[in-house]
């Protein structure tokens, strides 16, 4: 199972340095990958930081 993170991006924030406090108030949206299908998981754009800490965990 291979799980991945999409972080939609506003066109002001290309090219612009990063910072995450930036990338917390965009659209987040949590893929998963088995048997080489991928679904959608859950999207949000109030609960980024719960969902990158959900990632954080995962991750390890």
């Amino acid at each position: 199972m291979k799980i991945s993170f999409f972080v939609e991006l506003y066109d002001e924030m290309i090219g612009q340095p990063f910072n995450i406090d930036d990338y917390l108030a965009c659209r987040l949206s949590i893929f998963v990958q088995q048997n080489g299908e991928k679904k959608e998981l859950c999207n949000s754009t109030f609960h980024d930081a719960l969902l990158l800490g959900m990632g954080k965990i995962l991750w390890i």
